[in-house]
């Protein structure tokens, strides 16, 4: 018996820049478990969406953005990451499993509200966590092989490291600045 998926939503955006192909792809994974088992619903998405944009990593650079609801914490596996991951794109953040520290795979040469998770739940205290720190994300951008002059985290944060403002949604959104080669 084969796993059957529910529907997935993604988006597949073709552009040629400075006469380089390159694909974006934009995403949301299912937040489910199958017989009691974290992360094989979306591993087989991921899975299913590098099969969809097949060669896409080989032929054009590939830009990866969604909420992949998984996160370095998700036991026993951060499924959809070690697929992306494994296929060869890249973390900017170098987000490492079960640290609060980054790899020194990380690419980001600049981060904003690097200590912040991603999903806020509409909660506006004590976000900012310790400096140097990289918070918990569900949502990501794996991109292939290029420049990542700035990644940021998108909140506003007080000097107490607590939102500020209204919060426009239970995640925040996620927001690079990419050299495309």
């Amino acid at each position: 018996a084969g796993l059957t998926l529910a529907a997935l939503p993604w988006a597949v955006v073709d552009a040629t820049i400075g006469g380089k192909p390159y694909r974006f792809v934009n995403t949301h994974l299912e937040n489910g478990y199958v017989d009691g088992f974290p992360g094989v619903i979306q591993s087989a998405q991921a899975v299913q969406i590098l099969q969809a944009t097949a060669g896409a990593a080989l032929e054009r650079k590939l830009i990866l953005v969604g909420d992949m609801n998984s996160s370095k914490w998700k036991t026993p596996t951060n499924a959809p990451y070690d697929v992306f991951v494994g296929s060869g794109l890249v973390d900017p953040l170098g987000n490492t499993y079960r640290s609060q520290f980054a790899s020194g795979d990380a690419t980001a040469e600049s981060v904003i509200n690097r200590g912040a998770s991603s999903f806020n739940a509409y909660d506006a205290t004590d976000v900012a966590g310790d400096p140097g720190t990289t918070g918990s994300y569900i949502d990501y951008i794996f991109t292939s092989k290029m420049r990542v002059q700035l990644y940021e985290n998108v909140a506003s944060i007080d000097s107490a490291g607590n939102r500020v403002g209204a919060i426009p949604s239970d995640h925040n959104m996620q927001f690079a600045i990419l050299g495309l080669p």
